[in-house]
């Protein structure tokens, strides 16, 4: 009687998984680079805007600098 070598199914050669895992590591450093640069980006609009209209933003996000100056 034939049986099926599931063990020759299942397995792998470590070629292949490095392969796959390079690709992988590729594709997420990529995706971390380009959100990396959205982020710079959308900080500097935001920024931009906040110097243009700054009670366009709630409160929160309002950081109140105290004058340290001392009179003379």
């Amino acid at each position: 009687m034939k049986k099926l070598d599931v063990k020759k199914i299942t397995a792998i050669s470590s070629d292949v998984v490095i392969a796959k895992y390079q690709a992988e590591y590729a594709k997420i450093f990529q995706q971390n680079i380009l959100l990396s640069a959205q982020i710079e980006n959308q900080q500097r609009i935001i920024e931009y805007l906040f110097n243009k209209a700054p009670e366009a933003f709630p409160d929160d996000y309002i950081l109140k600098e105290e004058n340290n100056v001392k009179n003379k």
